[in-house]
């Protein structure tokens, strides 16, 4: 009597896993347009109005780690304002139940700023990490899709990213059984 070939599911994610490996790969570009969502950021205290805005990404594939370059408006009382630029960077951790990147550990790499009186450069730098620190843990760099059938199923085998040729890349591994 002939038995019917049965799949088993650990055979079905085998094959999707390989055929996906290596395929999801996001740009700097593609980071950017993602992120410009989110900005400007805004935060108000002590009389300080602060903006962080035009978001722009570096991949550095030697140390592995992202870097986040923006824009920074800064309004004193007294209508004193000043810009400059700061640059930080993190490296990636995976949350599987979110589905979800985030920037992990982000540290401050270039803060530069126009002049301002000197008793205000603490109180800014502060409400800058305290808008940057709510930022990278509630915005993740990149979430996969719950509409997407591709993105639900990897979102589980997802073992590391890296930095690799340009692109953010995303292993996959999958579980020993099922």
């Amino acid at each position: 009597m002939h038995t019917p070939n049965v799949i088993s599911p650990y055979h079905i994610s085998r094959h999707i896993v390989r055929a996906l490996a290596y395929r999801l790969a996001l740009t700097d570009k593609a980071l950017e347009r993602h992120l410009a969502r989110f900005f400007p950021l805004e935060a108000r205290k002590l009389g300080i109005y602060l903006q962080l805005s035009h978001p722009t990404v570096k991949l550095d594939e030697r140390a592995n780690r992202i870097h986040l370059r923006v824009n920074l408006l800064v309004r004193l009382p007294g209508q004193i304002t000043t810009e400059g630029q700061l640059e930080l960077s993190g490296n990636l951790v995976y949350d599987p139940e979110e589905g979800a990147f985030y920037l992990n550990r982000p540290e401050i790499c270039e803060f530069s700023l126009g002049s301002i009186p000197r008793g205000y450069l603490t109180p800014v730098r502060v409400l800058v990490r305290s808008l940057l620190s709510r930022f990278v843990t509630s915005v993740p760099l990149f979430r996969f899709r719950s509409t997407s059938l591709k993105h639900r199923l990897v979102r589980s085998v997802v073992r590391n990213v890296e930095v690799h040729r340009g692109k953010l890349r995303v292993r996959f591994a999958l579980p020993k059984r099922l």
